[in-house]
């Protein structure tokens, strides 16, 4: 995790209703208690985000798989993409193709996790009120 999923977190946390968790102690729960019954459902919103963004950025680093991987079978897609676009003759089309090939994961993941996304964008937009 880096340090904005950290922070990220963090101010999500820091809003969280104190009544809650009062009213979670005084019904006898315990602190774990408290945090899986409480504050991990109502953090979904702020995790899938973090999930969502964590993965996106690994699935677009090109620095670290370029130093690490040696043998062209382990290559990561934004790989292929620069040796592809580094080529003499590139064909353009190709190239926008196998762009848009390798957005299909992250499309899938938001398209599927997007209810969470967009109810963490809105508890984010009414907290600020």
């Amino acid at each position: 995790m880096n340090a904005f999923g950290i922070f990220m977190m963090r101010q999500y946390l820091i809003t969280f209703p104190e009544e809650l968790l009062d009213a979670a102690r005084i019904d006898g729960a315990t602190e774990f208690g408290i945090f899986w019954k409480v504050i991990f459902p109502n953090s979904l919103p702020a995790i899938t985000t973090l999930a969502i963004l964590t993965f996106r950025a690994q699935w677009d680093n090109l620095i670290w798989p370029l130093l690490v991987v040696q043998t062209p079978e382990k290559k990561t897609i934004p790989l292929f993409i620069i040796q592809f676009a580094s080529e003499k003759y590139t064909d353009e089309g190709a190239l926008m193709a196998a762009a848009v090939i390798a957005s299909i994961p992250m499309l899938i993941l938001f398209f599927k996790l997007s209810k969470y996304f967009l109810s963490g964008a809105e508890l984010f937009a009414a907290r600020k009120d």
